[in-house]
């Protein structure tokens, strides 16, 4: 009996900078209460989503927007369907808070930053696993600390 890996799945997800320190304190392996809107988290298919509402909300709303990128087991996902939200580009899962402890557990590597939009300065940091540094090339002074995952 041959055993077939998991199917990867690439999802995204904007993000604040208090809710990327929640995930900094989780070791950038969970998203917490957090992520939450309405009592549900709903993680995006397609990056220019993500980047969209972490550039037009949450930039403007908090001073500054994060998109992150996680990689989740397929299997993990397969009791949730993706749903249209506006267009056919605007594709999310939604999860219940009661099953984000199941969509954590189906994470098969760390959450990372690939996009930041917005130049307020918040009092602390966390240190950002980044996967493309080059959005972020702006942002590197004494005040942010960067490290990439292995």
């Amino acid at each position: 009996m041959i055993i077939q890996p998991s199917k990867i799945v690439t999802l995204y997800r904007p993000a604040t900078a208090q809710q990327l320190q929640a995930i900094a304190r989780a070791d950038w392996l969970a998203f917490g209460a957090e992520s939450l809107i309405s009592g549900y988290f709903y993680p995006m298919l397609h990056s220019s989503y993500a980047r969209l509402l972490a550039r037009e909300w949450n930039a403007r709303q908090y001073g500054e927007g994060f998109v992150l990128q996680c990689r989740v087991h397929a299997d993990g996902l397969s009791s949730f369907q993706p749903q249209t939200v506006a267009t056919a580009r605007h594709l999310e899962y939604c999860i219940p808070a009661n099953k984000l402890h199941a969509f954590n557990a189906a994470l098969c590597e760390r959450i990372q930053v690939v996009q930041h939009y917005g130049i307020a300065a918040p009092a602390k940091r966390p240190t950002i696993p980044v996967l493309n540094a080059t959005p972020l090339a702006a942002f590197q002074t004494s005040d942010w600390a960067f490290a990439c995952s292995a």
